[in-house]
């Protein structure tokens, strides 16, 4: 395992303790049934590959939003969450992110980790919205040695709810990303 430098370990642990409080809640989502009476959870798994000229197109019109496309796409999955969730200000997603450990520049693996993402619904449009979520994403991804586990962790502590899922939504977004030399190097 590497350690991360504790200066910056800390200075990531003070930003999240100070994000705490508005941070808020995971986007009330409707239940087909009640969750205590699934019996046998199951699970299915979709996916969908766009063509190089939908990915292009996606692609110019986030560079004129001024973010990237799987930004527009985490702005644009939590507007639909918030049609279900009612009058909610603001949505806390979790993002996976991918990062090449420092030190390690051939190590293959997973090092995905989740970041907590703060949506502001209460923006005057999309596109207002979709820049402001990528300047979040940045500063959250900034403070990154404390993982969105470890956060979600102290957030159901200060919530009186300990070991409990309190964000639950995830979003997952590499559309765009493949091409790119931060992915070339694991190959196919």
């Amino acid at each position: 395992r590497i350690s991360p430098d504790p200066h910056k370990l800390d200075r990531a642990r003070a930003y999240w303790e100070a994000r705490l409080s508005e941070l808020g809640d995971a986007p009330l989502l409707p239940y087909a049934c009640p969750l205590h009476t699934i019996v046998a959870p199951t699970f299915e798994h979709r996916e969908r590959h766009l063509s190089a000229t939908t990915t292009e197109a996606l692609q110019r019109h986030a560079r004129h939003l001024g973010c990237t496309v799987s930004v527009m796409l985490l702005a644009a999955y939590a507007e639909v969450l918030s049609a279900f969730s009612g009058p909610q200000s603001a949505c806390v997603i979790n993002v996976l992110s991918l990062s090449q450990p420092e030190g390690v520049p051939t190590a293959i693996g997973d090092f995905s980790s989740l970041v907590l993402v703060r949506v502001d619904l209460g923006a005057a449009s999309f596109s207002e919205m979709a820049a402001a979520v990528q300047q979040q994403l940045w500063q959250d991804l900034d403070h990154g040695d404390v993982g969105g586990v470890e956060v979600q962790r102290a957030l159901a502590a200060r919530q009186g709810r300990p070991g409990a899922a309190v964000l639950p939504v995830v979003f997952t977004g590499m559309i765009g990303m493949l091409n790119r030399s931060v992915m070339n190097w694991a190959g196919q």
